[in-house]
């Protein structure tokens, strides 16, 4: 993942020319205020794409969008391999920062995750949405799918015959 910020001294007065040098590439972009704080994260297909549309009198029609030049800042993004992450590490960020203007994902919902709890006399795996910080506890994913999830722990149990009860 690459990572880049951009401030706006004059906030939207220069937008359009630092969002030229947003690469073409998917990825996340974080807006933010005068203190860092991100109000709103968006994921794309094409950064540079997208977010320019906020800034287009024909582009983005959503409530929030008058609001930005008023609390607007700072513009940071992380380019992803591909849409797949993009959406998780949106997922992600949501959770942690719950951003001002980010209406959805703010639940506590998440992606499925494979949980291994080592404190068990026999370990297993279990399929978990929510993350509990626990000493010998790991979590992998987040998964887009619970057929995907499915298929890493067959793979898993014809290798390691972990307990699956």
């Amino acid at each position: 993942m690459d990572s880049k910020s951009f401030t706006m001294p004059n906030r939207l007065a220069q937008i359009n020319e630092q969002i030229g040098r947003f690469p073409n590439e998917p990825g996340v972009y974080l807006m933010k205020d005068r203190l860092g704080a991100p109000i709103y994260i968006g994921k794309a297909k094409n950064l540079r794409q997208r977010v320019k549309s906020y800034f287009r009198a024909s582009g983005d029609n959503r409530a929030f969008i008058p609001l930005l030049e008023k609390y607007l800042f700072q513009i940071d993004y992380i380019v992803t391999l591909d849409e797949k992450e993009a959406l998780l590490l949106e997922n992600d960020l949501i959770k942690e920062h719950w951003p001002k203007f980010n209406v959805l994902l703010k639940d506590d919902k998440n992606f499925i995750r494979l949980k291994l709890d080592l404190n068990q006399t026999w370990p297993r795996f279990e399929m978990v949405r929510t993350i509990k910080r626990q000493v010998n506890v790991i979590y992998f994913g987040p998964y887009s799918s619970a057929r995907s999830i499915r298929q890493t722990l067959k793979v898993v149990n014809r290798y390691f015959q972990l307990r699956t009860c």
